[in-house]
């Protein structure tokens, strides 16, 4: 279990017990997914820095956030980059850990912005995601089933 998995252990420890990596895993996102539901139901706008890697865990993000408007927003870089990166980072992530999600991350994902973080530094990239997100003619008709799963049922 990596670190983000131990501290919400911490927390749902009892609910946790008999659970495989995978399932701890799981239960961590739809917590996770729910809380997030829950602000946006009361009217608060939300960022979410995430990654839909495994389908399931898409699929839960579809049905919760059906009824809201969801902008996707790609975060790009190239993999040798991210590999670099990785090397460079001291938590708690395991090496091999982009490249995991980087072949996973972005399936039949439908986003409305994209930026890439190894052809534009950072403080641009966000720059580009508050002008994207500004603009009033930046919408779109497509549901978050659509966005997320790339289909609509």
């Amino acid at each position: 279990m990596d670190g983000f998995g131990q501290r919400f252990n911490i927390l749902y420890g009892s609910e946790l017990d008999e659970k495989t990596e995978d399932e701890v895993l799981t239960y961590v996102v739809s917590k996770f997914h729910d809380e997030l539901a829950k602000r946006v139901s009361a009217g608060e706008n939300v960022v979410i820095d995430h990654f839909l890697q495994e389908p399931h865990w898409a699929e839960d993000f579809a049905d919760k956030f059906a009824d809201y408007k969801v902008i996707l927003i790609r975060i790009e870089c190239p993999l040798d980059v991210l590999k670099l990166r990785e090397k460079k980072r001291d938590d708690y992530r395991k090496e091999g850990t982009a490249e995991y999600h980087f072949n996973r991350v972005h399936i039949n994902r439908q986003y409305d912005f994209e930026v890439n973080t190894a052809s534009m530094p950072s403080v641009k990239c966000a720059e580009a995601i508050v002008s994207y997100l500004e603009n009033p003619n930046n919408s779109n008709e497509r549901t978050t089933r659509q966005k997320v799963l790339g289909k609509e049922n």
